[in-house]
């Protein structure tokens, strides 16, 4: 059974998600659709992009990933599928699938989509969603050729997925993302930091522990770091909103600093 993931920013309230998956089963009705969000912010690609690279690959080889956070809807830009590490991903061509591009390097060709034959009739300039990418998913999950949807293309766009600058004395990262809880996450892998680790914040020192429930519930708002189930240093405070207790947000900057241990969240 095929499996087609959908991942948007249209929320819950209006129809367009189910709109989408009308269209996929109409297709294929013993296709598989799952849910990965559709709460991205409005318009946030980046987040899009982080949180798809976070959990595609925890799907089956050849599962399609449909992306829409789509502000460009409408104008010039392209309509594009890509196969990329043994994965197909449609979306728009806005840098949605910029974590996968830098995750699976070689392994990525992308096609602008032409193949009108394959969209709805009604093809509108405000829901490619519905009318191109849905289309595009279900008649791949049914074996249809992917070089027959469009034309290869090099220039497919890009957006920065910051890595983190490691050298032998610092390593410069960043918050790369916050979650539901208000759990910082950043994008430096726990494979880079030193055993028996500080985490300074704000001057205080944070203990770096082994999972959420060694953090003592006798301090309230106490920071706390561990290595989350993504292999990235994370920062948190037990059973509360680290991110909005200390004015967290995407993109502040990391430090650790090899020679004295630390790290440095500056504010």
């Amino acid at each position: 059974m095929s499996v087609i993931t959908l991942l948007t920013d249209f929320g819950r309230q209006d129809s367009f998600t189910a709109q989408m998956k009308g269209v996929i089963l109409t297709i294929n009705s013993a296709c598989r659709i799952i849910d990965i969000t559709h709460e991205i912010d409005s318009f946030n690609i980046k987040k899009a992009a982080i949180t798809l690279g976070f959990c595609y690959k925890y799907f089956p080889t050849g599962t399609i990933n449909v992306a829409v956070v789509d502000p460009g809807v409408g104008s010039n830009r392209r309509g594009i599928v890509a196969a990329a590490g043994g994965y197909y991903f449609v979306g728009p061509d806005n840098g949605i699938f910029s974590y996968i591009y830098q995750d699976c390097k070689d392994e990525v060709s992308v096609y602008h989509l032409t193949n009108n034959e394959i969209f709805l009739s009604n093809d509108s300039s405000t829901f490619h969603g519905r009318d191109v990418f849905a289309p595009v998913a279900a008649h791949l999950s049914k074996g249809f050729p992917i070089d027959k949807l469009g034309i290869k293309i090099n220039d497919y766009i890009k957006i920065n997925i910051p890595k983190p600058q490691i050298n032998k004395e610092i390593i410069k990262g960043e918050i790369l993302y916050i979650d539901h809880f208000g759990n910082a996450i950043t994008n430096i892998e726990g494979k880079y930091i030193p055993k028996k680790a500080t985490v300074t914040f704000n001057g205080m020192d944070i203990k770096i522990i082994n999972y959420y429930g060694q953090a003592d519930s006798d301090t309230p708002y106490a920071p706390y770091a561990l290595i989350n189930s993504s292999g990235l240093l994370e920062l948190f405070i037990k059973n509360g909103q680290f991110a909005q207790e200390y004015l967290i947000t995407e993109g502040q900057p990391v430090e650790i600093a090899k020679e004295f241990i630390p790290y440095h969240v500056q504010l």
